[in-house]
């Protein structure tokens, strides 16, 4: 293979010159500049009969600003509504838990006023019970101490009575004969010291009776002693009998 370089070169030819007349091709070149301007200028134009397309208009930052205080104002006012209508809802919530619980504790104090009055009431019963009973032993007590304390003062004011009393043994005689059916006679037993007074009063006492009355005298009774006979009974009508008669009858009175 060669080793030679071979190289280009350009040659001038100086016998002719050619003259190139610039002013034509920049008037070529503007003419076609300005007819691509009129064409992009002639499509878009308007063409009746399209339907436009309608931009709003662009905001100013004034009206974004009063449109957004408007939004943040509504939003204000629907909160304090909702925070309202919370708030009584929660009252009325509120109020009805009361009114049932007021209703439940009613209820319930009245079963508790009922249980606790019948409570009560059994213990008044209980109480009334025992107060009748421990009534009725002191009176039993005072009974029995107040006919003991009649009887004493009885045995007492009598004994005491017939030492002024010397016609006692007439009260006894007589008490003794209308205490008898009428018969036709009597025999009347008395002590020796009373048998002068009853035998003094012998004629009064048959005239109050009707009947044939006998007086004697017996050894064996004391002072205030006397004994009425008849055909079908004898009656002791002794002082002392009389008052033990009496303290015996109190004391049944009293049962004691």
């Amino acid at each position: 293979m060669s080793n030679i370089i071979k190289a280009y070169s350009v040659q001038y030819k100086t016998g002719s010159k050619i003259l190139i007349d610039y002013k034509d091709k920049v008037s070529e070149i503007e003419e076609k500049r300005l007819n691509k301007i009129s064409q992009v200028q002639n499509e878009g134009e308007f063409e009746e009969g399209l339907q436009a397309v309608v931009v709003d208009q662009i905001k100013t930052e004034e009206e974004i600003k009063k449109e957004t205080e408007q939004i943040l104002e509504d939003a204000r006012i629907k909160a304090a509504e909702i925070l309202e209508e919370a708030k009584q809802e929660a009252v009325r919530i509120k109020e009805e838990a009361f009114k049932q619980a007021s209703k439940q504790g009613y209820d319930e104090g009245i079963k508790k006023a009922g249980k606790e009055a019948e409570k009560l009431r059994q213990e008044l019963n209980e109480q009334k019970l025992r107060q009748e009973k421990e009534y009725q032993m002191l009176l039993s007590q005072i009974e029995g101490n107040v006919a003991e304390l009649v009887a004493s003062l009885v045995t007492k004011i009598t004994g005491i009575l017939t030492e002024d009393k010397t016609d006692i043994i007439l009260y006894l005689v007589e008490k003794g004969l209308r205490a008898y059916d009428n018969l036709d006679s009597y025999n009347i037993r008395v002590s020796s010291e009373d048998y002068d007074l009853l035998l003094s009063k012998k004629d009064y006492l048959e005239e109050i009776t009707g009947c044939q009355i006998q007086i004697s005298k017996d050894l064996h009774l004391m002072k205030n002693q006397c004994v009425i006979e008849s055909e079908n009974k004898v009656i002791d009508c002794s002082l002392d009998v009389q008052l033990n008669n009496l303290v015996n009858d109190l004391k049944l009175l009293s049962c004691i």
